[in-house]
């Protein structure tokens, strides 16, 4: 559970944590580039402030819009929130 600058000073923490099975975070991710590297990476876990991009770069904002808007009103106010972003 880091901010993503600590994963690229240290990205060997990355592939350790794979290795063991242990659950990855990123925090706070709110840059497109930022976003799609944690993509890349294949982070467990990303808290943005910005649900709605991040969403329309996986390409999935219309279905998901929804979602977010039903269940995580929150959402709309800006709140960081985690979602596990292999469900996404």
């Amino acid at each position: 559970d880091y901010n993503h600058g600590v994963y690229l000073k240290h990205p060997e923490w990355l592939e350790y944590m794979k290795q063991h099975g242990l659950i990855s975070n990123v925090w706070t991710v709110n840059h497109p580039v930022d976003m799609i590297w944690a993509m890349r990476q294949k982070i467990d876990f990303l808290t943005t402030d910005r649900p709605d991009l991040f969403l329309q770069l996986q390409g999935k904002s219309s279905v998901r819009k929804t979602f977010f808007e039903a269940m995580l009103p929150s959402a709309r106010r800006g709140v960081a929130l985690s979602r596990k972003m292999t469900e996404i």
